[in-house]
Order: structure tokens, then C-alpha cells, then sequence
């Protein structure tokens, strides 16, 4: 059965939701259960006793376990809780939901594409947002994307009658009756607004909160959140994930123009007024799948979780969940049993993450090759079949025992063959991968077939990465630290090997990082013949030695920069000479890692000023106003004098000049440390703005996002954004947010340049003279 959504209802069923092809949704009522499991072995007669005096617990026999039930999921963690650390067993999959339960034990069950429409809410703008629950709905709009060829578009609105409990009843009602021919509720940070208020109101006005459940909630907010993170392609969509901001930045539109701070009073004229609330709040929703349409993101989550088995709401977005769910698809009927997850605190170890060698070239490297691991984790995991369940005990040193393989820095051992459950997973959604990626490449781009391929492939890629992680998740239900640096040791094991043999023919290797080799020193012709060597030749011999079965490594040579810079690990600008294995012949937009430019962190005229600089380091931004690229010092300098100008003399507007941080507890949670001196630290920033916006009756609360502007840096004076009239510390703007970012640019770029000639310098007020201490003379001579 196709099931769009399933949830338990009170008497410990499981409603599983159908759609039919005709539209109609089909309810069917299942048996669920909190079970968990314990090992045959450990199931003494005295502890089956013991079980059977359990109240709320109920069990029977399976080969190779007790499969145990109880009647409520506070009465399993009590139970497992105490059978784990009282008796010191292990117990099995002992936080597993009655759902999950069922898609697990099921084989015939599986995820179907719901249909999606959007939402959003506008409320009562008296109530303060601490006091969200108690914010009366006022109006609610609801779109859905067009067909193909077609925009966006409203359903259906729904306006407040009067400003009373019968009448926002009827409202819901209203709303929920719209819903019914939707599956997947999708909203813009609906998971600490919209959602939030939705439950609380629909309680209060006398629904019983699992009303809610039928439908899927997805905070579109946080799927771009973590989709965008790593694609973005400046630091303009994550400097706010605000609706307005990614909207501006991703399909050139922005919100309404209406002041969300007259909610009440507009709809409270109704008339003209209600009109533009309602005009506003159906503008919010008819972005949404407009960004959906530029991003893909919402159907490239339902692809990760129609292959996973995990309902694509917003809780559905987690990898472990990912993980769970394939590896439960795959342990159907085999007997095998995971763990049960545990409370990750105070359970914290070190373990050895990524590989990364520090870059080891000065200036702006030219022809550098560039060598990529084809999914070097999960092909490490295929290739010595590491997992939880075929890792060995075996000598770390000496011969490799038949039938295993061997870690070759760490020396753990795995199961040589058959592939392990855990790597059978990864094998198989690598292939799932390289199918999509086939067809994606076969059909006509921008279809709705191509569209569906695409987003496959994205999908699979995700999750095919989520593997190698959960096994170093401390808590999971697959951590192992012995598992997890097995792939990362290996990693790093075999970088230096091909390091090594690169060496060998003359190449110099200028930056590593994880999965990607940086060379100088050769042809496109000799790097593609030692990339092919390596596949064919370096990784098998490699892999016998360890006694691997098989060799899935592969490393490819499809990428080349003319011009590339570095500043530090993790953090580059370059200019391709060849990007998929084809030379670039127009221009094309630069790769750009970890520089301010790309980060929300950074201020709006510190990533301007980079961005110029980088258009002339290597082009494609179209910025510059000198040719790019260049290697003349002089156009450098006369981009940093122009915006340093700008900073010290211009008019500076708000966006320009202001600093914000979010305030992750409440005003007065925020405690001065005492110092070894007796003294007290300072308040953070935020927290000291909080304090004085909430002092002027501003409304601040946990996740508020304060923002501030420094008036004198020296004195330490500040002011909070709202009460900006255009005085800021100019010279600590240049000198801490404005020019470092892009010094280190340069300096990088340009080492023999005195860049640090450009920090400005303030001006040393002059000192009081102090008192003559008592007998001391007033005059500068000797006594006498």
C-alpha cells in the first residue's frame, strides 16, 4: 500500500492514510505497538518471569529474540530504561515509533507523493510574540503551484468575522476543510510560528490537538536551511532566511509592502485596509513555490524520503532518520536487530574527523589540477565492508585472518564478504544515484521528467553521505567510534598514497581536503593518465593488501583552475580551466570556498569589497571595473581606496552598518562571570541591546534577533539598530568588519605587499595630566 501519511491514534492503532487516483483519501486503521527487543540468549527463564509481572507488557518468542510490547511509550522507556542499566542488557531498538514499527515489519507498505499546497497565517498584532499562542488568527491564505506553463495561485482566504472565540472557530473550520484535499502544509518558518499558533488555537477552540496529524507540516524555511547551506551562491541567501530576504535573493520579488505591525487595526477597518492584509498575507504564499520552482528543494526532500521510507515532513529532513529508515528496509526478515538509541550527554568522545593538509602555496596559483575521490566514504565503506554489524575482532597487527579485511591505520577488522547490511545500503543508493545522474543527462533539461531525475539524484546523494556520519554520532543507534575512524583513517590513508605516487612522477601536491587533491606540475594529458592509473592499478593492489574482496575507489580528473588563491584550510577562490572533464571556454562564475563573501556572518560592505576583489582575482562576477583578471597591484588598490572612502566619508545606510546575533535565552538568564580579579565580565552584546530595547517596552524573547549598531568602539558605546541616525564608529566598521576579510585576501593573493598599510589608524586623544601625588613638586626640575 501507498501510504501518504500515518500517525497513532489513542487506542494505540495506526491510521494509515491513502490517496486514490480520483482524489478521495482512504483511512485504514492498524494494530501498533512501543516494542523492543532482547537477544534469546540473554532471556533466562527468571528474566521471562520477571516480564511477565511487568505491567503493560506483553511478549512472545521469535528465533534469536523476545519480542516485547507495551501498552504506552512511557511505560517502554521506563521498562527499557531499567532492563539497560539495572540488569545491564542490551536492549533493541527500544525508541522505535509504533510507525516506524510498522514500516519496518512491512514490506508492502511505502511513501506516496502527497499533494502539497501552501500557507500561511496573519494574526492578532496586540499580542506580543512571546505570547504567541494567545494571537487570534485573523486571516489565513492558501496557494498551490500551476501546471506547467502556469503561476502560482490562491485556493482560498479566510478573513475573521468577529474578534471572538465562535467566530475564529468557524475560521479553522474553514480551513481545515480547504486542507482536506492536500496531504503536505507547507509554510515559511512554520515550525516556530505559523504551526505553533495553528495548534494552539484549534485547541483552544475545542479540536483535539491530534487533529493536526493527518496532514504533513514542512517548514519550507528549514529545507533551504540545510539544502542551500553548501549551493548557495553568495552570502545574500544566508545573511536572513527571513521570507522577504530569500525571496529578494532567489527569484528577484520580495513581501508585500504592508506593515505586519497593523495586523489588527487593518483588519479591524476591513474595507480597503482588510484588502491589503489579505493581499499581503496571499503574497507571502506565492512565494513560496516560486522559490520551490527556482530550488527544487521540497521535491528533492520527498525523493530522500520515498527511498528511505520517512514521511517528508519537517521532521523527516534528519539524516539518522534517513539511515533508519533504510537500514530497517533492509534488515526486513533477516532477524537482525539495532540498537536502541541513547541520551547523547556526558557520552562525548574525540574522534578523527576529515583529513585536511594545510595549503602550501604562496601568491595566485596557476594550473592547478585538481584530483576528486569518486563518494570517497561511501566507497571506503564498500570496499572494506565496514559497518556495525560485519565489524571482527582480529589482530590489529601481523597477517589478516582469512575470510577479512583490515583497516589499514586502525587496524579494525570487518567481515570480508558477503557486503554487510550497512554497506549493502550504501552500494545500493550509489546505484540508485548513477541511474538518476544517467537519465537526468538523457533527457531534455527543464522538463518535468528531467526535473524528477534531477532531484532524485540530489537526493541520493544526500543520503548516501548521511552513512559515513551516523556512525559517528554519539547516541545514534549505529555510533561506533571504531567504525566511524575506520572510513576517516582510511581517508586519509589513501590521500597520502596517491600523494605519494603523484610525488613520484613530479607533481607537487599544494592542498588536500578530504576527498580532494590540489596538484602543480603537469599536463591535463599526464594528470587524466595518472587519474586513471590510480583507479585502475594503485587503489586494487591497495585493497588486496588489506584483504579486501572488492575495490569500489575510483578517483576522477575532471576539473582544472587557471588562477587559485587560498587564505587558509577550507578557504579559496579560483577560476576553472576545465569543469567536468571540458575546458571552459566563456566565462564562468568563480568557485568560492568558505570566504566571507559566501557566508551570512559576514557584513554587507565587507562582502561587496571582497566580491570586487575576487572579480579581479579570477572573473566571473562582473563587478570589477578594471579588466579581469588582473595581476596589476595598482587595480587592487584602487578598489580599497575607493571603498575605503566610501566607509570613512559616504552616507552609510542601516543595512551597512549593523550587527545582529540572536539571543538564545531569555533577557535576564544572561550571567556576568566573576573574574580571578574579582571583577565582573561584560554581558554579551546582544544581551546588553536586549536589555536596553526591552527597558524602551520593545518586545525581545528567546530566538529574537537583536541588532545594534557601534557608535564609539572605544567607549564602548552602542545603540540598538532601531535608534540608528547615520552616527557609527567609521574607523572600527573598516578595521574589524569591513577590510580584514579582505586583507587576508590579498595578503594571500599578493604576500609581498604591505596590505596592513590600509587599517586605519585613530587618533590618540591627548592625556590629562595627573595630580601631583601628596609632597610631590609641580615642577619638571629637580628639588633644589
Amino acid at each position: 500500500m501507498r501510504v501518504v501519511n500515518a500517525y497513532v491514534e489513542q487506542d494505540l492503532h495506526v491510521a494509515l492514510l491513502h490517496r486514490r487516483d480520483d482524489g478521495v483519501l482512504e483511512k485504514h486503521r492498524v494494530r501498533g505497538e512501543y516494542s523492543f527487543f532482547l537477544k534469546a540468549e540473554d532471556a533466562t527463564p527468571e528474566l521471562l518471569r520477571q516480564l511477565r509481572r511487568e505491567d503493560g507488557v506483553w511478549f512472545r518468542e521469535e528465533p534469536g529474540w523476545v519480542r516485547a510490547g507495551c501498552s504506552s511509550w512511557l511505560v517502554r522507556k521506563e521498562v527499557v530504561r531499567r532492563y539497560a542499566s539495572k540488569l545491564g542488557l542490551t536492549v533493541y531498538e527500544g525508541d522505535v515509533s509504533p510507525v516506524k514499527r510498522l514500516f519496518a515489519d512491512r514490506a508492502d507498505l511505502s511513501i506516496q507523493r502527497p499533494r502539497r499546497c501552501y500557507f500561511d497565517l496573519e494574526t492578532d498584532s496586540r499580542v506580543p510574540f512571546s505570547r504567541m499562542k494567545e494571537m487570534r488568527i485573523l486571516v489565513w491564505v492558501v496557494g498551490v503551484d500551476g501546471a506547467p506553463g502556469e503561476g502560482p495561485r490562491v485556493v482560498d482566504a479566510g478573513v475573521l468575522d468577529e474578534d471572538d472565540d465562535r467566530s475564529e472557530r468557524e475560521l479553522l473550520r474553514r480551513f481545515f476543510t480547504v486542507l482536506k484535499d492536500y496531504d503536505q502544509v507547507v509554510s515559511w518558518n512554520g515550525q516556530k510560528f505559523d504551526e505553533v499558533v495553528l495548534a494552539a488555537r484549534t485547541e483552544r477552540a475545542g479540536w483535539h490537538p491530534a487533529v493536526l496529524r493527518q496532514w504533513l507540516w514542512l517548514d519550507q524555511m528549514v529545507v533551504f536551511q540545510r539544502m542551500n547551506q553548501h549551493s548557495a551562491e553568495s552570502g545574500e541567501e544566508k545573511q536572513s532566511f527571513g521570507l522577504n530576504a530569500i525571496a529578494q535573493a532567489v527569484v528577484g520579488e520580495g513581501k508585500d509592502s504592508f506593515n505586519a505591525k497593523f495586523t489588527y487595526e487593518a483588519w479591524e477597518a476591513g474595507g480597503a485596509r482588510l484588502d491589503e492584509l489579505v493581499r499581503y498575507c496571499a503574497q507571502d504564499v506565492l512565494l513560496l513555490p516560486k522559490i520551490e520552482r527556482k530550488k527544487g528543494y521540497v521535491d528533492q526532500h520527498f525523493s530522500v524520503c520515498e527511498l528511505c521510507g520517512v514521511f517528508p515532513d519537517t521532521h523527516g529532513l534528519y539524516p539518522s532518520a534517513h539511515v533508519d529508515g533504510m537500514m530497517f528496509q533492509l534488515a526486513r526478515g533477516t532477524g537482525v536487530r539495532f540498537g536502541t538509541k541513547r541520551d547523547a550527554a556526558g557520552l562525548g568522545e574525540k574522534k578523527s574527523g576529515a583529513y585536511v593538509m594545510a595549503p602550501t602555496c604562496r601568491g595566485i596559483a596557476k594550473d592547478v589540477h585538481c584530483l576528486d575521490f569518486a563518494q570517497m566514504y561511501p566507497s571506503i565503506i564498500t570496499t572494506w565492508n565496514i559497518g556495525v554489524d560485519t565489524k571482527a575482532d582480529i589482530p590489529v597487527n601481523g597477517a589478516i585472518p582469512d575470510g577479512y579485511c583490515r583497516a589499514p591505520t586502525t587496524g579494525t577488522g570487518f567481515v570480508r564478504e558477503p557486503l554487510g547490511m550497512f554497506a549493502s545500503a550504501v552500494a545500493r543508493v550509489g546505484e540508485l544515484r548513477k541511474e538518476s545522474r544517467a537519465l537526468s543527462d538523457r533527457l531534455p533539461a527543464g522538463t518535468p521528467e528531467w526535473h524528477d531525475a534531477y532531484a532524485k539524484s540530489t537526493a541520493y546523494k544526500v543520503v548516501v553521505n548521511s552513512f559515513p556520519g551516523t556512525t559517528g554520532l554519539v547516541g545514534g543507534r549505529f555510533y561506533d567510534k571504531a567504525v566511524y575512524e575506520a572510513v576517516t583513517k582510511t581517508a586519509e590513508w589513501l590521500t597520502r598514497k596517491v600523494t605519494a605516487a603523484a610525488e613520484e612522477r613530479g607533481f607537487r601536491t599544494i592542498y588536500i581536503h578530504t576527498d580532494g587533491l590540489y596538484f602543480v606540475g603537469g599536463t591535463r594529458e599526464q594528470f587524466a593518465e595518472f587519474a586513471a592509473w590510480c583507479t585502475a592499478d594503485l587503489f586494487p593492489r591497495l585493497a588486496r593488501a588489506q584483504g579486501c574482496a572488492r575495490c569500489d575507489l575510483v578517483i576522477e580528473y575532471e576539473k582544472s583552475f587557471e588562477r587559485l588563491v587560498f587564505t587558509m584550510k577550507n578557504r579559496y577562490v579560483g577560476a576553472y580551466s576545465m569543469w567536468k572533464g571540458k575546458p571552459v571556454t566563456g566565462e564562468r562564475k568563480p568557485e568560492i570556498k568558505g570566504l566571507e563573501y559566501k557566508r551570512g556572518d559576514a557584513g554587507l560592505l565587507a562582502r561587496r569589497l571582497q566580491a570586487e576583489v575576487i572579480d579581479l582575482l579570477v572573473g566571473g562576477l562582473k563587478i570589477a571595473r578594471a579588466p579581469t583578471p588582473s595581476e596589476r597591484v595598482d587595480d587592487y588598490v584602487e578598489v580599497v581606496e575607493r571603498h575605503r572612502l566610501r566607509v570613512f566619508e559616504g552616507e552609510l545606510a542601516l543595512a551597512e552598518v549593523q550587527q545582529s546575533k540572536g539571543l538564545n535565552r531569555g533577557v535576564g538568564q544572561y550571567a556576568q562571570k566573576t573574574k580571578k580579579d574579582g571583577t565582573k565580565t561584560a554581558l554579551p552584546i546582544q544581551a546588553r541591546v536586549a536589555q536596553e530595547m526591552a527597558g524602551a517596552g520593545d518586545e525581545v524573547f528567546v530566538g529574537s534577533k537583536v541588532a545594534w549598531v557601534v557608535v564609539d568602539a572605544e567607549a564602548k558605546r552602542i545603540v540598538p539598530a532601531s535608534q540608528y541616525d547615520g552616527t557609527v564608529d567609521r574607523l572600527d566598521l573598516w578595521n574589524k568588519r569591513v577590510w580584514p576579510p579582505t586583507e587576508r585576501l590579498l595578503s594571500a593573493a599578493f604576500p609581498e605587499e604591505a596590505w596592513e598599510r590600509f587599517r586605519a589608524a585613530r587618533e590618540k586623544k591627548p592625556r590629562a595630566s595627573k595630580p601631583p601625588r601628596p609632597g610631590q613638586s609641580l615642577s619638571l626640575l629637580p628639588p633644589g
